[in-house]
């Protein structure tokens, strides 16, 4: 009786885990999946994860284990750039308080290209749920750290059309084109 207690103990910690981290299609089959689970708890508790762990984690087929692994990428290593990789995948799986929430740290970050594309990765996730106000007010802060950029350009284009401006939209689209956008709408 207490070995199955704590078989299933351990199983509803490791459900819980799965669906905090958006990982519930992870099945057992899966052949990384017990190195997964133990990388996890790791990261959960705040303890060490090493470098060919999170690479496991980004090279799997599975977005969200992806997308968590670019977030390990920079909580352990840094790597600035992999905030607004792990939002903008977030943010495809259809998760944008989620791809909101990876990029709180934006303000901490020290590459402005970096902090740039994270704000925009952010200022879409809140214009996805309806938060125009703050979406725009990252696009701006976005732009103005890097101007030659054409995703904080397409974004308030955007913005400005669901707003109801569609003149001020087009000239930031037609600003984004300018810039090398390729027709796809933040």
């Amino acid at each position: 009786y207490k070995v199955n207690k704590e078989m299933n103990e351990k199983n509803m910690h490791i459900e819980s885990l799965k669906n905090k981290y958006y990982l519930e299609n992870l099945q057992r089959n899966d052949s990384e999946y017990d190195t997964i689970i133990s990388v996890l708890e790791r990261f959960d508790e705040g303890l060490p994860v090493i470098e060919t762990e999170i690479n496991l984690f980004i090279s799997n087929t599975n977005k969200a284990i992806e997308a968590l692994g670019y977030y390990m990428q920079y909580y352990y290593l840094k790597k600035e750039w992999s905030i607004s990789r792990a939002s903008r995948i977030y943010r495809n799986l259809g998760i944008p308080k989620l791809a909101i929430s990876v990029t709180n740290c934006y303000s901490r970050l020290k590459d402005m290209g970096a902090k740039s594309a994270s704000l925009v990765t952010r200022g879409a996730a809140l214009k996805d749920i309806g938060e125009l106000g703050d979406a725009e007010a990252c696009a701006k802060t976005a732009l103005s750290l890097n101007e030659k950029s054409h995703y904080p350009y397409n974004l308030l284009g955007s913005i400005y059309y669901l707003n109801g401006y569609p003149n001020k939209a087009e000239e930031y689209f037609n600003k984004a084109l300018e810039l090398g956008q390729n027709y796809e709408i933040y």
